[in-house]
């Protein structure tokens, strides 16, 4: 039975690789000094660099500068200027072109050839770019554009994570000059500090003082605009609260007309209860004629009257004088008491007259005040407005005021928020940055040793090791054959899949050989394609022993890698067959036109693609080698459909048809064409040929037995043929290898 099983890889040969590394040793050690040398002699050839370093902190001033005039501002303001974008933006000021051409100036760096080629060449190196064209002045460049370009690459300034601190690192040539540079660019950043924010200061003073002076005429004018405005207007203010006379004059008469409306209401009340009191004759009740002195003594008098009367009628007659004075006086005194109660109500209808006279008459002035200022509202509008510009001009006047006394200050005091202080002076270093001879060439002799060990194990792993039966050579997975074949899927089982007539296949085969009589060239020369004679006909006898009892033996010859051509050994097979009086028909199936038609001396086309695509029939595609009774079939164009390539039934209809008409069917193609016909048709081939290149080494693991481009097979006859040593193809009647044929077990020798 045939198992769809993958068979596993040769493990890679790793005796072999450590021969092939020591053999190639000696050649390594001499690439890797050499590598060495020349590194060192080409950092011999350039001067030597020297780094040095200054440091300089950042920081704010210790006391506030305006402190009766802004105490919260100024510290949130520096707190602001001190965060990280503050100091990568004065970082990026100690890099700004105009300081560094400054400095340069300054330190006369356009003299030196280190930052001006124009004077001359600082090493061996620089000079032999100069002289390659590599290190030219590029047109149009001036002085000042050389040397700062030099200056930018030799200068590094960085602040660190979470620290105001800004290191100041310079290179050069001469190490002194290197720390007087670093110094010098610190120390003029320092003066540009103080001297370009005072100098902004002065600036500022200058430019608003005009301003302010302006804005003080402009409020003096627009105050004096309001006062007369407000005098023609009546709206003259006064009072603590300092508003406009008629508006004070409308809040007092609203307020007196309130206090009118009170009496008004309290004597209208008073006044209508004392007369009602007089109608009903209880005026007497009234709670403002009890609380009157007069009436209260009137009451009293008459109290006494009627009790001395009461105590004399005992004793006296009504008709006695005395009883009648009395009687008298206590009428006198009734009529007093109605009448002072009469002209106490009088009082009260008075007094509520004049209330609603007060209120009527506050009322009428109320209402032409208020007639006045609706009469002058478009006044009062235009003097509204000049009082908004002129509040706008005191704002604005306030603002330039404070920042010009601000600016003044800083002006005179030559105070600015931030400072500069240099921490830790540059020094001359002794020891160069660069270049570091001794590591830069040991690192170019390991860098070339490591690339001498992974051209060499790469070469091996090519040439001497194992790859994986089946993947190429490469690391593609392998796909088994996609249903197991059984024990039954013999010659007969094939033929069923899709047969011709004899009839057809007789005509094929004459057609063929009528159509190769005419058609066949001879090969090149240069190109012997049968080389292996010897060999072959080992493996031919194998072959026909096996097929002596069937017709149609279908053999294929597969390359063990991609790497390998196996056309010259099919064609081998194929001619030593056919001298021993067998039909044999070689097929060329490589389906993407890359075929050996142009090398065996036929024509390419039309071959098994156009065959398969039906656009040609057999007579058509059969033709002879050249010198010899093998039928062939080319490869054709490339399929202009990939999927036909993986029709079963088609490719079987097309064998089995060859397997009429032939004794013998040898298939040879690239590796992954025939690999992929043999797992399309389900492994329904006789006979299997694997050519490899000789081997060096033994393999530590064997390919396991039964297994074929890399499928576990069975009823299938494993053989493996093996190259001669150092040729690609064995020459005619060369030495002949050791075939073992895999028996239907699956046993395998080695060549």
């Amino acid at each position: 039975m045939r198992s769809n099983t993958p068979s596993s890889p040769d493990d890679i040969d790793i005796v072999s690789i450590w021969g092939a590394v020591r053999r190639s040793l000696p050649l390594l050690l001499t690439l890797t000094i050499g590598a060495g040398v020349a590194t060192f002699g080409v950092l011999s050839t350039m001067a030597s660099r020297y780094t040095s370093e200054a440091q300089l902190a950042i920081g704010t001033k210790a006391t506030n500068a305006f402190p009766d005039k802004d105490k919260t501002g100024t510290p949130d303001s520096t707190t602001q200027r001190m965060d990280p974008a503050a100091i990568n933006t004065q970082v990026r000021a100690l890099l700004s072109n105009d300081l560094l051409l400054k400095v340069a100036r300054k330190l006369e760096l356009e003299k030196l050839p280190e930052f001006n080629p124009r004077e001359g060449d600082v090493d061996v190196y620089n000079k032999v770019l100069r002289l390659a064209g590599l290190a030219k002045i590029r047109d149009g460049e001036t002085v000042d554009d050389t040397v700062l370009g030099v200056i930018t690459r030799h200068l590094e300034v960085a602040s660190p994570k979470e620290s105001r601190a800004i290191y100041i690192r310079f290179t050069s040539t001469d190490p002194n000059l290197a720390a007087t540079f670093a110094n010098t660019l610190g120390e003029e950043y320092r003066r540009s500090l103080v001297s370009d924010v005072v100098e902004e200061n002065g600036d500022v003073v200058k430019a608003l003082q005009p301003q302010v002076a302006q804005l003080r005429r402009d409020l003096i004018e627009a105050e004096a605009e309001i006062e007369r405005t407000r005098v023609q207007l009546d709206r003259t203010k006064g009072g603590p609260q300092n508003i406009p006379l008629i508006e004070q004059r409308l809040a007092e008469l609203s307020a007196e007309l309130s206090r009118a409306d009170g009496l008004k209401s309290d004597a209208e009340s008073k006044w209508r209860a004392a007369r009602e009191a007089q109608q009903s004759g209880n005026a007497g009740s009234l709670p403002e004629v009890q609380r009157s002195p007069l009436i209260q003594s009137l009451e009293q008098q008459r109290v006494r009257l009627e009790r001395s009367i009461s105590e004399l009628s005992a004793s006296l007659l009504p008709g006695h004088p005395r009883m009648q004075q009395l009687n008298a006086d206590l009428s006198g005194l009734k009529r007093q008491i109605i009448g002072e109660i009469q002209k106490f109500a009088v009082g009260l209808e008075k007094e509520s007259r004049v209330a609603t006279l007060r209120v009527e008459s506050i009322t009428k002035q109320i209402g032409e005040l208020k007639n006045r200022v609706v009469s002058t509202s478009g006044d009062d509008a235009k003097l509204k407005s000049i009082e908004a510009t002129a509040r706008s001009k005191r704002v604005e006047l306030d603002r330039l005021q404070k920042q010009l006394d601000e600016n003044t200050t800083l002006f005179n005091t030559k105070t600015v928020p931030l400072e500069a202080r240099i921490v830790a002076q540059a020094r001359s270093s002794s020891t160069p940055t660069f270049p570091k001879k001794a590591p830069f060439s040991i690192l170019a002799m390991a860098g070339s040793l490591l690339l001498g060990l992974a051209w060499v194990v790469t070469r091996e792993l090519l040439t001497g090791a194992r790859v994986t039966p089946g993947a190429g050579g490469g690391n593609q997975p392998r796909s088994p054959v996609t249903p197991s074949l059984g024990g039954t899927a013999s010659v007969l089982g094939r033929a069923t899949a899709g047969r011709i007539s004899p009839a057809t296949a007789a005509a094929a085969s004459s057609a063929a050989s009528t159509r190769a009589d005419t058609v066949a060239t001879p090969a090149p020369a240069g190109a012997p394609m049968a080389t292996n004679t010897g060999t072959m006909a080992a493996i031919a006898a194998r072959l026909a022993a096996k097929s002596a009892s069937q017709a149609g033996f279908r053999t294929i010859v597969a390359p063990e890698t991609r790497l390998i051509d196996a056309t010259e050994e099919a064609v081998a097979l194929a001619s030593v067959l056919s001298e021993a009086g067998r039909q044999v028909v070689l097929v060329d199936w490589n389906l993407e036109g890359k075929g050996a038609a142009d090398r065996l001396g036929i024509p390419r086309k039309p071959g098994m693609t156009d065959l398969l695509q039906g656009d040609v029939s057999f007579e058509d595609v059969i033709a002879l080698l050249p010198d010899s009774e093998v039928h062939h079939i080319a490869c054709g164009d490339a399929l202009s459909d990939p999927m036909i390539a993986q029709d079963a039934d088609r490719l079987n209809l097309v064998l089995d048809a060859l397997d009429e008409a032939y004794d013998d069917i040898v298939v040879v193609g690239a590796h992954d064409a025939v690999r992929a016909l043999f797992q399309t048709i389900e492994g329904r081939f006789d006979a299997g040929i694997t050519v490899a290149e000789p081997r060096k080494r033994q393999p530590l693991v064997e390919d396991e037995a039964g297994s074929f481009l890399g499928f576990q097979v069975s009823d299938l006859d494993i053989i493996r043929h093996e190259r001669p040593a150092g040729a690609m193809a064995a020459p005619a009647g060369g030495q002949q290898k050791r075939i073992v044929a895999g028996p239907m077990s699956g046993a395998e020798a080695r060549g």
